[in-house]
């Protein structure tokens, strides 16, 4: 066996420190660019599942939050503990990958974007187009100068094509999979479900929700109830049918609709129902 092929990772050192592990299997990159928190979340589960299969380091972006009309990103461990994530599949957090991993594996001159078809504003994928893309790229310096349209080569990322990806774009000639969009679908696949265990709140977000509970519920049972009740809501449910799921409907009726279906007082809950 070659001493390629042999070596697992190489060890980088720089003034006698060593640096980030550099995986040879190659990572995964991508953009959070739909939707809030919620749904990020959602595909974060499909992405994970995703790069777990074919074997890249998952790249943890940061959060995109919506303030006031501005653009916030916040670090993925300043809501989440690695350390659990890593017992599951191998994870770098985004501004740690750019710094230590990028410039020895993804230069500026090989910097390719993957998207499933070909944008409306270029010959490329638009990786850089519109809000949060741009806001997010730039972030972190990151331009592309070529563009690999997937579909063209008869892959998607469903689960059917996970193998095809290890034959297609193997990590000696593309060490980085940067996508456009997360890989991981919406609403998240029953399969996927599971890896939910391995987000534990970091303790940032654990000591603010214990202080709440503790100054305005008294010790006292509670349930949480979130209630989707905005101003273009009723407007959804006003087209809802029985056997159509609505987001994430799934989870609570089941995928087949074996535990229920959907009905307006499901979709837009009365406040006697509340």
């Amino acid at each position: 066996m070659g001493i390629g092929i042999a070596l697992f990772s190489l060890f980088i050192t720089v003034a006698g420190h060593q640096k980030e592990v550099v995986d040879s299997n190659g990572y995964l990159v991508y953009c959070p660019c739909m939707g809030r928190f919620g749904n990020q979340v959602e595909q974060f589960l499909g992405t994970l599942s995703f790069a777990k299969h074919i074997n890249r380091t998952l790249v943890l972006p940061p959060f995109i939050e919506y303030d006031s009309g501005k653009t916030k990103m916040i670090r993925f461990t300043d809501y989440f503990q690695l350390k659990h994530l890593l017992k599951y599949h191998r994870a770098i957090e985004m501004s740690q990958f750019i710094r230590d991993v990028a410039p020895i594996i993804w230069p500026m001159n090989r910097r390719i974007g993957f998207c499933y078809y070909e944008g409306s504003h270029s010959n490329g994928c638009d990786m850089k187009y519109g809000n949060p893309f741009q806001a997010f790229w730039d972030l972190y310096n990151v331009d592309f100068v070529s563009y690999e349209i997937y579909s063209k080569n008869g892959l998607s990322t469903e689960r059917t094509h996970w193998d095809l990806w290890l034959e297609r774009y193997p990590a000696e000639s593309y060490p980085v999979l940067a996508f456009k969009g997360p890989p991981g679908s919406f609403p998240s696949n029953p399969e996927d479900h599971a890896l939910q265990k391995y987000l534990v709140w970091s303790p940032y977000v654990q000591d603010k929700a214990d202080a709440f509970i503790s100054e305005n519920l008294r010790g006292q049972p509670f349930l949480g109830v979130h209630l989707r009740n905005n101003r273009d809501w009723p407007n959804v449910c006003q087209y809802i049918k029985p056997k159509w799921h609505l987001f994430c409907s799934s989870q609570c009726l089941g995928k087949h609709f074996e535990h229920g279906i959907m009905t307006m007082e499901l979709c837009l809950p009365s406040e006697e129902l509340i």
